[in-house]
């Protein structure tokens, strides 16, 4: 294995490097997310792809009829979404969580009302 600090290869695995004696563990500033890629996160959160997949739904979900299954599929992502974001904050996507559930909510009585009206048309 290859010291990250020295480059050079050790034979024997261990906590730290025969030559240099600094830890085999890759350093702090590798393991770190780089800042380009954490405002990416912030925006798309695709580490949460529950919560990102029920907000795209969200535009389709007011569709009348098609729109159902993709209302109650929302409001369910949207949930699962939102649990991940508050367990583990690193995951992002708590906004997007939010407005799938707001807008699967939307999209649910929308759909609601049309069936409805179909029904006593």
């Amino acid at each position: 294995m290859k010291c990250p600090h020295c480059d050079q290869e050790n034979t024997l695995v261990g906590a730290n490097c025969v030559h240099c004696g600094k830890p085999m563990t890759p350093s702090s500033a590798t393991s770190q997310p780089t800042q380009a890629s954490s405002s990416v996160t912030t925006i798309i959160p695709y580490t949460n792809p529950s919560a990102l997949i029920g907000y795209y739904l969200g535009v389709f979900s007011c569709f009348p009829l098609l729109g159902l299954p993709l209302a109650i599929g929302e409001l369910i992502l949207g949930f699962m979404g939102l649990q991940k974001a508050l367990r583990q904050p690193e995951s992002k996507g708590k906004v997007h969580a939010i407005v799938a559930l707001a807008t699967g909510s939307i999209g649910l009585s929308i759909n609601l009302l049309v069936c409805t009206g179909m029904l006593f048309a």
